[in-house]
């Protein structure tokens, strides 16, 4: 029924200082960006932010959405090293998980993204 998932979206306290996170810190190439909307695209999703309005608001201190970001990576120490290099805040450096070896991050609204390198 359903083959993949296309986007997800993150409700964003500072648009700009989340785009250069996830563009210059990440590295995920800019798609579309617009004053309430920014996609960012990976291989096969593409990732959305839009900033808090009243209705919709984020606690960066109190991180309980329940979301979490995975991104699959070929080589996670050199993506370790790299990162750490431009300033990224790692909440686990890289540890053998028995699937793989996985690390971390922390964006600037407190959402936590993990990184992984398949032993597979």
């Amino acid at each position: 029924m359903f083959t993949k998932i296309t986007y997800v979206t993150l409700v964003v306290k500072d648009m700009q200082k989340s785009i250069e996170f996830y563009r210059d810190v990440m590295g995920i190439p800019v798609k579309t960006q617009m004053p309430q909307w920014t996609e960012l695209s990976t291989e096969g999703t593409t990732l959305a932010l839009t900033p808090e309005t009243a209705e919709i608001k984020i606690d960066p201190s109190n991180n309980n959405s329940g979301i979490s970001i995975g991104f699959q990576v070929k080589d996670l120490d050199r993506t370790y090293s790299d990162l750490r290099k431009k300033g990224a805040h790692f909440q686990m450096p890289p540890i053998d998980q028995g699937y793989g070896f996985s690390a971390t991050i922390e964006d600037p609204n407190g959402y936590k993204i993990t990184l992984t390198q398949s032993k597979w």
